[in-house]
């Protein structure tokens, strides 16, 4: 990859006429683990943009980090692609043009969403037909040269518009050193302006093509009424098995099969300075002992305007491990123009499947500091007291710079 990098740096044209925009962050920060070691972690992140008069564009996104989970250093290019237009956009749609995106880039089709290194060609025949092709191999930072290719997709879809609503289709081909996979997947989008509430609903659907099986699926249905807004969703997700243990531990830790889940959200305009908030999520999953059901909701209710914000907030989540209460306060105050303040406090009633039950406090402040020339600064510190510490700190500080 580091030889790719080398490679875009090659292909800028060197002339004036360009948009160049690029940011550098540098983020360090200070935790104990629950063996009580003290951690120092450091981040230095760089992302650049460079578009030519041409189309091409060039982007860059890579930290150097002394990465928390291995806890040691490394170069991890987040993204680095080369985007080359194939033809020119047509008027009606002026921002979708029809381009060869090669690199380590974001893919988001289907139910695909992850870094992969390899090609997208999104092509629009008119403002209404398009097309996407993409090709490549998963990547996860922790990859190393030896297995980075080991996971490989290819596929493509086809999108149309027609009355306002969006109709897509497509399908995938998966492979590994072992297995293989045949997908297809479609989503359809309509928004109804015409209808009393406006509602709008979206499906989509994925199918196993060679296990002729369902593989995942999701239903939401929105609607909107003066300052009232509200979602109803179902979903069925399912992780790849084709993935290896390393690419799917997070969703082993809690579930060994399909999660379905049901759920609603709603937002309430009160006033121009008072919101209220809602969300409430049944879970059903197959934990490694048996059927599980999973419950999580929450509210807040948000207070202020674009100099302060004060918002109470309350959580509750029960599931086979056990279950918590929430009880929280978190405030914004912009002090001056270049200078705001972020506070946050927190009480957590607890109760574990182990029996064990209490109470657990997590406190946090924070200082911005924005100073010219497009420099920012920010400064946190956290405290936290729970079963395992008496009291924990952390602290974190870090400075961006911006150039546009």
């Amino acid at each position: 990859m580091l030889s790719f990098l080398f490679f875009l740096g090659l292909l800028l044209p060197q002339d004036l006429q360009a948009l160049v925009s690029f940011e550098s962050r540098l983020t360090s920060g200070y935790y104990r683990d629950s063996i009580k070691k003290n951690h120092l972690t450091l981040n230095y992140n760089w992302r650049f943009n460079y578009t030519h008069q041409s189309g091409v564009e060039t982007f860059i996104d890579f930290g150097v980090n002394n990465n928390f989970v291995q806890d040691e250093w490394g170069l991890y290019p987040y993204q680095a692609y080369v985007s080359i237009p194939l033809a020119e956009a047509f008027e009606k749609t002026p921002f979708h043009i029809p381009r060869v995106q090669v690199g380590r880039q974001l893919l988001t089709d289907g139910f695909e969403f992850a870094l992969i290194d390899g090609a997208v060609m999104p092509y629009y025949f008119s403002p209404r037909l398009y097309a996407k092709l993409f090709a490549g191999a998963l990547h996860i930072p922790e990859d190393t040269p030896e297995n980075s290719f080991n996971d490989q997709l290819y596929g493509g879809s086809l999108s149309y518009r027609l009355s306002g609503a969006i109709l897509k289709g497509g399908g995938i081909f998966k492979q590994n050193q072992s297995a293989e996979r045949y997908l297809s997947y479609f989503t359809i989008y309509k928004n109804f302006e015409a209808l009393p509430l406006t509602p709008g609903i979206l499906i989509k659907e994925q199918f196993d093509v060679k296990e002729k099986s369902h593989d995942q699926s999701l239903i939401e249905l929105r609607a909107h009424l003066a300052k009232i807004s509200g979602t109803l969703f179902h979903s069925s997700r399912r992780v790849d098995p084709l993935l290896s243990q390393k690419k799917r531990l997070i969703y082993q830790l809690f579930a060994v099969d399909k999660q379905k889940s049901f759920g609603t959200t709603g937002t309430w305009d009160i006033h121009e300075m008072l919101q209220i908030e809602g969300r409430f999520e049944r879970v059903e999953y197959h934990s490694r002992v048996r059927k599980e059901i999973g419950d999580q909701g929450t509210g807040s209710l948000i207070i202020g305007n674009n100099n302060y914000s004060i918002s109470p907030f309350l959580t509750r989540l029960s599931s086979y491990g056990g279950y918590f209460w929430d009880y929280g306060l978190s405030s914004k105050i912009r002090l001056k123009r270049e200078l705001s303040l972020e506070l946050e406090s927190n009480t957590i009633k607890y109760k574990k499947i182990n029996g064990m039950s209490g109470f657990a406090y997590h406190a946090l402040a924070g200082i911005s500091l924005v100073f010219p020339p497009n420099w920012q600064a920010k400064a946190l510190i956290e405290l936290e007291r729970n079963h395992l510490y008496k009291l924990d700190s952390r602290a974190l500080f870090h400075v961006s710079h911006f150039y546009f």
